[in-house]
């Protein structure tokens, strides 16, 4: 018969041994509860960097156009390119393929197990990005009288610039004015004019997962249709 005060040397391995295991599980599961927050909380934070980034040169291309002014509120001059994209050589080379989410489809449709296009539904689709694409234009800070020709003109703004710099950056450029960060971490800055006035505007970043699962990338594009 074992006798009723202390623990024999096996039984306390046995304790320690199970302790042990149960500290490890605990640990584990807290550690990975950690790593998929931290996951999370980059999603969040690159699709709210990414969503601020896009709000800012939709409210400025608003003020532009793709049809070329009278900039200098002189009716004899010839009209001037106001927006203009080019290929940005300079930049880093962007991340190839970009998955967007915000392509709203026309009608929905299941043929043979498939989804086709479909109306108010959001669609993933890939896109290859050889190049960075690099913005300038001019805005309309204001309306003048032209007493000459009887009319109201617009007056526009100095060039503004947006690019990628080497740092991965979205920077904003204007003349006289400091250059601002406007997202970081950069893959992908694509835009792209359309024949039906408007430009569509995509924008992927990335950040390497806390989970070590790679990089994850947020990826967002906009229609934009410049009003002047």
């Amino acid at each position: 018969m074992r006798r009723q005060h202390g623990f024999t040397l096996a039984e306390a391995v046995v304790a320690v041994a199970i302790f042990a295991t149960g500290s490890l599980y605990i640990y584990s599961t807290f550690t990975g509860v950690t790593r998929s927050s931290q996951t999370a909380s980059v999603q969040i934070d690159l699709g709210s960097q990414n969503k601020k980034a896009l709000t800012k040169i939709y409210n400025e291309l608003q003020a532009t156009s793709m049809i070329a002014q009278d900039t200098d509120g002189l009716d004899s001059t010839p009209p001037e390119a106001v927006f203009n994209v080019s290929t940005d050589n300079g930049a880093p080379t962007p991340y190839t393929k970009a998955k967007l989410v915000t392509r709203t489809m026309k009608s929905a449709t299941q043929t043979g197990g498939k989804w086709e296009v479909g109306a108010n539904k959001m669609q993933a689709r890939e896109m290859e990005v050889s190049n960075q694409s690099q913005l300038r234009f001019r805005k309309v800070i204001g309306y003048q009288f032209n007493a000459t020709a009887g009319s109201i003109l617009p007056q526009w703004s100095g060039w503004v610039t947006y690019r990628v710099d080497n740092q991965r950056r979205l920077i904003r450029e204007a003349d006289g004015r400091p250059t601002r960060t406007v997202a970081q971490r950069v893959d992908v800055f694509n835009v792209n004019p359309r024949a039906d006035g408007t430009v569509v505007i995509s924008l992927v970043t990335g950040r390497r997962s806390p989970d070590g699962q790679g990089v994850r990338r947020y990826a967002n594009a906009i229609t934009i249709n410049p009003k002047n």
